[in-house]
C-alpha cells in the first residue's frame, strides 16, 4: 500500500468516552450478535419435540442441529470476502434479510428435509454475521478499549440471545403445547426486523473507504465517531498520503504466507472452541436427560437457563481482565477451565445432581472467560484493513466446520459410547487449544491495528 507509517506507539491515549455516534454503531453491530446467538441456540429446545414429531433417528436429529453451522461455512466465506471488496456496511444489511425469511420458513417446515435446508439458508446469513461484526466495530473503537467492547459485543451480546432464546422457549413449551417448536424457530424473525431498519442508517468503515481512496468520506465518518477524526482514529497512518488501492488479487495467498501465523492462530482457536462450545450449547438439555439430571422437558428447560445464565460471569471476568492482562491469559483460562470441568466429569461418573450442577456452571463460567469470546475478539484483530474481512470469514468457517462436527457428532457418539464416552471429544479440543495459544497465540492487547499490521 502506497501509504508511510508516521507513528511507532502501538499504544493509543484515546479518551474513554464514547461518542453518541460510535456508541449507536456499537450497537447495531450487537443486535445482529445477539440474533446469532438466538438463532442458533433455540434449535436446543425445539429439538425435544422435532425428534419426537418427526421420529427422527440420531443421525437426522445431527444433520437438524448442525445445518445452521453448514450454512455458516459458507455465509462466512462469501461475505467476508465481499465486504472487503465492495465495503463492510452493505453486506451487513444483506445478510440480516436471512435471518428474517428463513427464520420464518423453518417455523412453517412440514418435513425434516424442509427443516434442515431452511436452517441451512438461515445459517449462511448468520455466517455472514460472524465475518462482519467483529471488522466493523475493531475498525471504529480505540485500541485500549478494544477488548472490552469486542468481547462484550460478542460475549454479553451471543450469550444474551442464547438466554433469551431459553427463556422464550420455556415459555412456549408450556403456551404452545406440541407446536411450540415451530414457534420458537419462527421467532426469531421479529428483532432481526428491527434490526435490519437499524442497520439501513449506518456508516461505512473508515478504514475501509481510507484503505480504496475515499478520503473525505473516511474522514466525515470517522469524524462523526471521533473527535479529531481519522488522526484520532488511525495515529499510526499519516492519512494525508493516503493513494487509491484496490483490494489484492492476491488476498487468500497473503492469509497463508505474510499473515500465517495469524491467520493459523485464529482459525484454529475457533477450530478448537467450536466442536466443544456448539456439542456443549445445543445437546446440553439431552446431555441433562441423558445424565439424570431431570427428565421433564420443563425441569431440562429451567436447568438449561440456570446453567446459560451463569455464563455472564465468565463475560465479567473477560471484560475486566481483557485488557489489563491481555488476550492469551483468558485464552489459557478459559481452555483450562472447560478442560477441568470435564475431566472431574469423567473421574465421577455418573455425577451426582450438585456435582453435574457444579461442573456445568464452571464450563459456562470458563467457556465465555476465554475461547468463546476471544475467538471473535480475534477476527477483528488480526489482519490488515485489505483482508481483515476475508481472514475473519476463513477464520470463522473454519470454527464452523468444527461446530458442525461436533453438533453432527455429539448425539452419534452419546448414542455409542453413552456421555461419558462422548465428553472425551471436546475435552481433547480444550487440550489443543491451551496448546495452539502457547504456541501460535499473538498478544494483541492495547495496540493499534496499524501499529501491528501497518495500513495495508
Amino acid at each position: 500500500m502506497k501509504v508511510p507509517n508516521r507513528a511507532t506507539s502501538s499504544q493509543t491515549k484515546d479518551s474513554t468516552r464514547l461518542s453518541a455516534p460510535l456508541r449507536r454503531l456499537i450497537w447495531v453491530s450487537v443486535s445482529g450478535v445477539f440474533l446469532d446467538g438466538y438463532d442458533i441456540s433455540i434449535i436446543a429446545l425445539a429439538l425435544l419435540q422435532v425428534k419426537v414429531q418427526f421420529h427422527a433417528l440420531p443421525w437426522q436429529v445431527g444433520l437438524i442441529g448442525s445445518a445452521v453451522l453448514v450454512g455458516n461455512f459458507l455465509g462466512a466465506l462469501i461475505f467476508g470476502r465481499i465486504a472487503d471488496l465492495v465495503g463492510r456496511r452493505a453486506m451487513f444489511i444483506l445478510n440480516v434479510v436471512f435471518f428474517v425469511v428463513f427464520a420464518l420458513l423453518s417455523g412453517l417446515s412440514t418435513n425434516i428435509t424442509q427443516l434442515i435446508i431452511w436452517r441451512f439458508l438461515l445459517g449462511i446469513g448468520i455466517g455472514g454475521d460472524y465475518a462482519l461484526a467483529s471488522p466493523i466495530v475493531a475498525e471504529a473503537v480505540p485500541a485500549n478499549r478494544r477488548g472490552r467492547i469486542l468481547t462484550l459485543n460478542w460475549g454479553l451480546a451471543w450469550l444474551s440471545g442464547e438466554i433469551v432464546s431459553f427463556a422464550v422457549g420455556y415459555f412456549l413449551l408450556h403456551a404452545a403445547g406440541s407446536d411450540a417448536w415451530r414457534w420458537m424457530l419462527a421467532s426469531g424473525a421479529i428483532p432481526a426486523i428491527v434490526v435490519l431498519i437499524m442497520r439501513r442508517s449506518m456508516p461505512e468503515s473508515a478504514r475501509w473507504l481510507l484503505h480504496r481512496g475515499r478520503s473525505e468520506e473516511a474522514e466525515a465518518v470517522a469524524s462523526r465517531l471521533h473527535t479529531g477524526g481519522l488522526k484520532t482514529m488511525m495515529p499510526d497512518v499519516d492519512t494525508s498520503a493516503v493513494v487509491a488501492d484496490r483490494p489484492p488479487a492476491s488476498s487468500w495467498h497473503l492469509l497463508w504466507t505474510t499473515y500465517r501465523r495469524s491467520t493459523w492462530f485464529t482459525l484454529l482457536n475457533y477450530v478448537f472452541e467450536g466442536a466443544p462450545f456448539y456439542a456443549l450449547s445445543v445437546f446440553l438439555p439431552l446431555i441433562l436427560k441423558t445424565s439424570g439430571f431431570a427428565t421433564s422437558l420443563g425441569a431440562i428447560a429451567k436447568g438449561n437457563l440456570i446453567f446459560q445464565v451463569s455464563g455472564l460471569l465468565g463475560i465479567l471476568l473477560i471484560y475486566l481482565w481483557v485488557d489489563r492482562y491481555g488476550r492469551k491469559l483468558v485464552n489459557f483460562l478459559g481452555y483450562g477451565g472447560v478442560l477441568l470441568a470435564l475431566i472431574i466429569y469423567e473421574l465421577v461418573f455418573p455425577p451426582a445432581p450438585i456435582t453435574l450442577f457444579a461442573i456445568f456452571i464452571l464450563i459456562e463460567v470458563a467457556v465465555w472467560l476465554g475461547p468463546a469470546s476471544t475467538d471473535n475478539l480475534f477476527l477483528g484483530e488480526m489482519w490488515p484493513t485489505e483482508v481483515r474481512g476475508t481472514g475473519a470469514g476463513v477464520a470463522a468457517a473454519c470454527g464452523r466446520l468444527s461446530a458442525m462436527a461436533g453438533t453432527f457428532g455429539l448425539p452419534v457418539l452419546i448414542a455409542a459410547f453413552g456421555v461419558n464416552g462422548a465428553l472425551w471429544l471436546p475435552a481433547v479440543f480444550c487440550l489443543l487449544g491451551i496448546v495452539n495459544t502457547a504456541v501460535l497465540g499473538i498478544e494483541t492487547k492495547g495496540k493499534t491495528l496499524e501499529s501491528m499490521w501497518g495500513f495495508k
